[in-house]
């Protein structure tokens, strides 16, 4: 008798089960919209900025030099170049959309008393590759990876989880660099309250240098006016025979 009624039980069961649809869960993971592939070559992504290519026009980029004469004080302002790439499009499963850039900005600079807007650079059209000017002496330039994100009328910026490049070109035997260092912060108001968060000075061994951003650094809502400043800033002091000048770059966004 149980025995019969077991193997009825379980025809039941087999049953319901073929009978019950199959209903599929949907992804709880971030679904990519859009991604393509970024431009990492230092004279590729010049010659994109100093032709004005870039993947962002609205969002506050903030970019700025200076060479500072050691001797005399003189301060005057370096040649900028900035081109942002679009590298992906994600919404998440709550709704938000993520927007992943890298923002690449180039210092040109001259440690000479004709520093100005003159300063140029010529192209070679065979290669589409950009050759330094013979009044170029150096080019400071910084790659920030970050992230830009809205969600309930809100916009954030983030750089956590991400690395920062970037470093100094020398195209002129008789400068060097040297006392250099950088910095990396993301201040601003965050989910609930100020955010501010800094790597401290950091002194690469090299001309070139990579930072981690670390993943514990929480977004900060994108607020015009300057309250709110994600990037890094760089100081180097170029020197010359017996001159020195003092070269210091930002690169900054969401500010």
């Amino acid at each position: 008798m149980f025995k019969m009624l077991k193997v009825v039980l379980s025809s039941l069961v087999s049953v319901m089960l073929l009978a019950t649809p199959v209903v599929a869960t949907p992804a709880s993971g971030p679904h990519v919209k859009f991604q393509k592939p970024l431009i990492t070559d230092v004279n590729v992504l010049f010659d994109r900025a100093e032709k004005g290519v870039t993947d962002l026009k609205d969002q506050n980029i903030v970019s700025r030099a200076s060479i500072v004469s050691k001797e005399t004080g003189k301060k005057l302002d370096a040649k900028i170049y900035s081109t942002t790439q679009l590298n992906k499009v994600t919404e998440e499963a709550n709704g938000e959309v993520v927007n992943t850039y890298a923002t690449t900005t180039f210092a040109v600079a001259t440690p000479n008393d004709t520093l100005g807007t003159s300063t140029t650079q010529s192209y070679d059209g065979s290669n589409y590759n950009s050759k330094w000017d013979g009044s170029i002496s150096v080019r400071a330039y910084s790659t920030v990876y970050w992230t830009y994100s809205s969600y309930g009328g809100l916009t954030f910026c983030n750089m956590a989880g991400q690395s920062l490049t970037g470093g100094w070109a020398v195209s002129d035997s008789t400068v060097s660099v040297s006392n250099r260092y950088f910095t990396v912060g993301q201040s601003g108001p965050g989910y609930t309250w100020f955010q501010d968060n800094e790597s401290g000075n950091q002194y690469p061994s090299s001309l070139t240098y990579s930072y981690y951003v670390p993943s514990t650094w929480t977004p900060v809502q994108y607020v015009n006016g300057g309250l709110s400043s994600v990037g890094m800033h760089s100081y180097a002091t170029l020197v010359r025979g017996g001159s020195s000048w003092n070269l210091t770059f930002d690169n900054y966004v969401c500010h």
